[in-house]
């Protein structure tokens, strides 16, 4: 399974509308970002989104309902952030399109710290 970290508010408007999730840094990056662990995506998170409020999940992705194309790769910027340097020689899933609704087979809500906003850790939704 792959996981995908999202502002639950744009993965609800994307189910609401029956579209495909882009994140908003698709453009630039050109992929969608994934993770094949989770310890590793909310590290990802605390790097890239400490600073964004509201709540978070963590989509659980299979791989098989996927549409568009997965390439294993070396750790990419975020838009204009670049990579933690702990996760630069791993190689992380980078899929080239949307995330398809009927390939999230779980929701999982991220426990976030009320002081700064840390990702901590999930619960199932």
């Amino acid at each position: 399974m792959y996981y995908h970290l999202v502002p639950q508010t744009e993965w609800r408007l994307c189910q609401e509308e029956g579209k495909p999730y882009y994140p908003k840094t698709y453009e630039a990056d050109g992929f969608t970002h994934l993770s094949d662990n989770t310890d590793v995506l909310l590290s990802i998170g605390n790097h890239f989104y400490k600073t964004i409020p509201g709540r978070f999940l963590v989509l659980e992705v299979d791989p098989a309902r996927l549409t568009s194309e997965v390439k294993l790769e070396p750790a990419a910027p975020v838009g204009e952030i670049k990579p933690h340097d702990t996760i630069d020689e791993k190689l992380f899933p980078h899929c080239y399109g949307p995330i398809d609704l009927a390939s999230v087979v779980k929701e999982l809500k991220v426990d976030r710290s009320d002081d700064d906003g840390a990702f901590l850790g999930l619960e199932k939704a």
